[in-house]
């Protein structure tokens, strides 16, 4: 991998950044529902909307009903599965990679921040 023109020749950086890559973008399909549902548009991957019987219909007509939370939860959970593990495995690094990627752990402060409030508001995302 290469970060700010540095090569990070590392197993164990490249698998701490791939889970934290996976939960920043994973938590950004979740908060990117709503406004993708006024478009008629559906990121949410069709396995999960099957597994919470929510049909495309239902997600696009923005109601809060459960099978959407449920969608939601799964989505936030494997989010939360994948930051765990960044963290995690960032703490195994070496301190000097530790340092080299701190910036972008930065947004792991983002990420947690909003799954924390999408469980406040019981996984609604259209709860402003």
């Amino acid at each position: 991998a290469e970060y700010m023109g540095m090569q990070l020749q590392s197993v164990d950086v490249d698998h701490c950044l791939s889970h934290l890559g996976k939960a920043i973008g994973i938590s950004t399909i979740i908060r990117a529902i709503p406004a993708n549902a006024k478009r008629r548009t559906c990121y949410v991957p069709l396995e999960i909307l099957a597994s919470c019987k929510l049909s495309q219909e239902q997600l696009y007509s923005a109601s809060s009903e459960q099978p959407l939370k449920d969608a939601v939860f799964e989505l936030a959970s494997l989010a939360q599965t994948h930051l765990t593990k960044a963290v995690d495995l960032r703490r195994t690094l070496e301190r000097s990679q530790q340092k080299l990627i701190y910036s972008l752990f930065l947004r792991s402060i983002c990420v947690k921040s909003y799954l924390s409030r999408l469980k406040r508001y019981d996984f609604n995302v259209f709860e402003k």
